[in-house]
């Protein structure tokens, strides 16, 4: 196993490029393949490339994209924030005196990442990346030996099961009223599918126990056949002291009392749109990032706490920020051209009821590789999917679950979202997607068998 891993990383440090050129090669390759398959008679090759620069140009600063965007940064950034917090880190240094091997750390890891990204994906991410770095450190301190990049790649497991979750962006977005409407208006369409009936549906509640249950046991399984000692790697850390201040302004920001008081009339105004809107539109983007700030508020020991772990955050999502545009080019290009309903489409013509969500699973994890953004994906794969799922009799929260568990699983593949996780291990994606790799397999076994059992 030891011998394998390593020829599959040296297959992966020889060919696999960074995050951002990885970006500029899927722009390019989707750029050739909407010019080859999806040309129209009426346009010359010059013609229709001229046209695509212009898609993909338009794209790229879409104002729609752009608030996607905002909201994505914002969920991703609070989410670490939270995960810097004091009971964060008692949390963590807990955690991190329990295991006494390599093996238990990696599925104590799995386990802890799992759970936080199911409440929410940047907060899982972060406090996956943390906890994986601060694990190898304690081990390393009790000279234990451990696999550092397992750590690492267990630290970001929770990518694979974000979108079945409660900050899932397809699952939170048909829940508000309305949504399904305006990409569907077909009077069969329901106004909102509430998270009762994804989220917390029996068929996904059973796969997530599965998941929980399985992903742990394989890498305990990895790190007892597969144990290195690795070099500790130092990576700056938030600041925790802050200057003596000098003016009243910056002594009542240094109060605890301050960023409670900002918290709780954060969440007294969380209550009334609760009150006004009912809890079952309350999972939405924007008030899940409410509800992260309240959170780092509260939890923070004062407001300038928050602000320096906020600019620390900032610092650690900065290759995803400039990522964002690239990849809005691409869904430009994917949608906006049909090429991403025609891949749709290959999979789903001759689809049966039976086989239908099995295909989107399998097209939603190809286009992910493209889109890496749940909500990107399902604005692009939405239309043709309901348009399916009502044509073919099908529960349309069974094909958008279908949706959300190929968009999830193929993260383990595509290192988009392992950028801010780099950033705080100090690895390279080379060093942790043979690990990731393995997971995927198990996912797909687990994910498949449940849309097949649903």
């Amino acid at each position: 196993m030891q011998h394998f891993s390593a020829k599959i990383e040296r297959l992966f440090r020889t060919l696999l490029p960074s995050p951002f050129s990885i970006a500029i090669l899927l722009s390019v390759i989707s750029f050739v393949c909407v010019l080859v398959f999806q040309k129209p008679i009426t346009f010359t090759s010059t013609d229709y490339a001229i046209e695509l620069i212009s898609v993909w140009s338009s794209g790229i600063w879409s104002s729609s994209g752009l608030v996607f965007l905002v909201q994505m940064m914002l969920m991703l950034i609070l989410g670490h924030v939270l995960a810097l917090t004091p009971i964060a880190k008692k949390a963590i240094n807990l955690l991190t005196s329990i295991p006494k091997n390599n093996s238990q750390a990696a599925a104590l890891i799995c386990i802890a990442t799992m759970l936080m990204s199911f409440f929410n994906w940047g907060l899982g991410l972060i406090f996956g990346a943390i906890l994986a770095k601060s694990m190898h450190q304690y081990l390393a301190k009790k000279k234990i030996t451990n696999n550092y990049p397992l750590l690492a790649a267990c630290g970001y497991v929770g990518l694979m099961v974000w979108h079945g979750g409660l900050s899932g962006s397809s699952l939170i977005k048909i829940a508000e009223q309305g949504h399904l409407k305006t990409i569907a208006p077909n009077s069969l369409v329901p106004d909102f599918i509430p998270i009762s009936q994804t989220v917390f549906s029996l068929p996904n509640m059973l796969c997530w126990l599965s998941l929980l249950l399985l992903i742990p046991t394989c890498v305990y399984f990895l790190g007892k056949k597969n144990i290195i000692t690795t070099e500790q790697i130092t990576v700056s850390e938030h600041l925790e002291e802050i200057e003596k201040p000098l003016y009243f302004a910056e002594k009542v920001e240094n109060k605890r009392v301050y960023s409670i008081s900002l918290g709780l009339l954060f969440f007294s105004c969380l209550i009334v749109l609760l009150k006004n809107n009912g809890i079952s539109s309350f999972f939405t983007p924007n008030n899940l990032n409410f509800l992260l700030l309240i959170l780092c508020l509260l939890f923070s020991k004062s407001l300038n706490t928050f602000m320096r772990n906020f600019n620390v955050a900032m610092k650690d999502g900065a290759g995803i920020l400039i990522q964002f545009p690239i990849y809005f080019g691409i869904m430009a290009l994917m949608s906006e051209t049909g090429f991403a309903s025609s891949v749709a489409h290959f999979f789903v013509a001759n689809a049966s009821q039976g086989s239908f969500p099995l295909l989107t699973f399998i097209s939603s994890g190809i286009i992910n590789v493209f889109v890496p953004s749940g909500g990107g994906q399902w604005l692009v794969q939405a239309p043709i999917l309901i348009e399916s799922c009502l044509a073919l009799n099908i529960p349309l929260e069974k094909g958008i679950m279908a949706l959300a568990y190929g968009d999830q699983l193929t993260n383990m593949l595509q290192p988009f979202w392992a950028l801010p996780l780099l950033g705080i291990t100090g690895l390279k994606a080379q060093k942790i997607f043979p690990y990731t790799l393995i997971l995927f397999f198990v996912g797909a076994l687990i994910y498949g068998t449940t849309l097949l059992l649903w």
